[in-house]
């Protein structure tokens, strides 16, 4: 179905539209698309594809990949600007976020990787394909890129991405302390204490914002965990990233660190890596004062990667897991066994079979001990 272009990008920026004189060349279509399996909640994604009227066939793809609190629409304008260029853009609402389905903050990283997954099968098999990334996003498609080095992205964008936050710096105790309260809390959602008016420097635009009421900043404990999960090997595992690719980062940001940026593009194994610090740049580059020389920026370089780029083919499944995740060798399997052998031994030898059982009891005994804490979470619920 067509959905109206102008209406979307005037919620985003009013007056913005006078613009883009060529608007009316573009069409924009949406669709709802089934959540690859396993699937058992029967979640399906808003899809939306923007390209030029009266072209067949785009001269390239660019998939985006929204940020956390937000959805896909939110970035009309940037698709816009691409796709007046002669892309065809492809965007989705990740599960529990903007129009599609899902429990709103109740779903985790892996979840939304296998969304991205499933928006990577959308482009036009035949032209080349790039990926950008934002903040939340970034942190994703920077952990897809890793684990997946053979995908045929012809480039790839991340911008202002979440490597680290003020509020997710988190010690090894207290994210021990999660995993155990998790059970306890897993109804729960919280607030990401995410200040609305350090997105941006445009008043208008922050205005406008606040009038979305699919901006929903809320975080469920399964989500926390795994954003942890995320963040702790991203800057050591950047050395594995091979596809060309452009960080950008205002050194103004106060939601995401731009130094840990540098810090995963020093790292980084791409053999074309581009590093650019926006001069007093907040975390919304494509929504700042200055967007359309961002814009610009990142369309310029995606031009000159196209000149060497190739047909996109097709993907089908890619791996899921935090940065360079591996799994558990035969050695690490043995040991497990053995410990597991002598475990049974010493609880035979000691005269204890029941052992487990008690651990079970004190188990038990400690949700009893907890059972107040749940009530603060039972009724908070979206």
């Amino acid at each position: 179905m067509e959905e109206d272009i102008i209406s979307l990008l005037e919620s985003v920026h009013p007056g913005e539209s006078k613009k883009f004189p060529d608007i009316d060349s573009l069409i924009m279509t949406w669709k709802y698309i089934s959540a690859l399996p396993p699937n058992l909640r029967n979640i399906r994604l808003l899809y939306r594809f923007l390209k030029k009227k009266d072209i067949e066939k785009p001269k390239a793809s660019l998939c985006i990949v929204h940020g956390f609190g937000e959805h896909s629409g939110r970035y009309i304008n940037a698709a816009i600007h691409f796709a007046l260029l002669g892309y065809g853009v492809h965007m989705i609402d990740f599960r529990h976020a903007g129009l599609s389905g899902g429990a709103r903050a109740g779903h985790n990283l892996y979840e939304l990787q296998s969304d991205i997954n499933l928006l990577l099968q959308q482009p036009d098999p035949t032209v080349p394909c790039f990926l950008w990334g934002h903040s939340m996003g970034g942190l994703l498609v920077t952990t897809v890129l890793i684990n997946n080095p053979t995908l045929p992205i012809t480039g790839v964008i991340i911008s202002a991405p979440f490597y680290g936050s003020s509020n997710a710096d988190i010690s090894k105790g207290k994210e021990i302390a999660m995993k155990l309260a998790s059970p306890l809390i897993n109804q729960g959602v919280f607030n990401a204490f995410i200040c609305p008016t350090s997105v941006s420097r445009d008043d208008l635009y922050i205005r406008a914002m606040f009038e979305d009421k699919k901006m929903l900043p809320l975080l469920g404990s399964s989500m926390a965990l795994t954003m942890i999960e995320h963040l702790r090997p991203i800057v050591s595992q950047a050395t594995k990233m091979r596809h060309p690719v452009i960080f950008l980062h205002g050194n103004k940001d106060s939601l995401t660190f731009c130094e840990m940026t540098q810090q995963v593009y020093r790292n980084c194994g791409s053999k074309d890596k581009t590093m650019v610090v926006l001069e007093g740049g907040y975390h919304e580059p494509h929504h700042d004062l200055e967007r359309d020389e961002f814009l610009k920026k990142i369309s310029d370089w995606a031009d000159q990667r196209l000149k060497e780029g190739k047909a996109y083919g097709y993907v089908a499944q890619i791996k899921i897991a935090s940065a360079g995740y591996q799994k558990m060798g035969k050695l690490c399997k043995a040991l497990i066994a053995v410990g597991i052998l002598i475990y049974l031994g010493i609880a035979w030898k000691i005269r204890i079979p029941n052992m487990m059982a008690l651990i079970l009891k004190l188990g038990s005994f400690l949700l009893r001990l907890f059972w107040p804490i749940t009530l603060l979470f039972k009724k908070i619920r979206i």
